[in-house]
């Protein structure tokens, strides 16, 4: 990778987000091209973040190069903390979440 890390991160992108992805790039610099990193990069936040799904070739090489970011137990460890300031406990399983509309049954 030819810029400095830093370059790489999204004006949009929160301080957590961009922590997590930053550790994914450190750890996985040298592993495979620059784009394909990036694109990984942000596929692995929005895993582990957001709970998004992946085709499973992208996912399975994302869990192999997670497998590369050492710190990634602390920064888990450091999210959640942060999450339980933000979402009070009472309300993270206090509602369901009803379907918007009813199941399409098929004649």
């Amino acid at each position: 990778m030819e810029r400095p890390i830093d370059e790489y991160r999204q004006p949009w992108e929160s301080a957590e987000h961009w922590e997590l992805r930053r550790a994914f790039i450190e750890a996985n610099r040298d592993k495979v091209g620059e784009a394909r990193l990036l694109s990984l990069s942000h596929a692995c936040v929005n895993m582990v973040l957001l709970d998004c799904e992946y085709p499973f070739a992208v996912t399975a090489q994302v869990a192999v190069l997670l497998k590369n970011v050492t710190a990634m137990p602390e920064l888990l460890e450091k999210l959640h903390k942060r999450r339980d300031v933000l979402i009070p406990k009472e309300i993270k399983g206090g509602a369901t979440k009803k379907p918007r509309f009813p199941p399409l049954t098929l004649m």
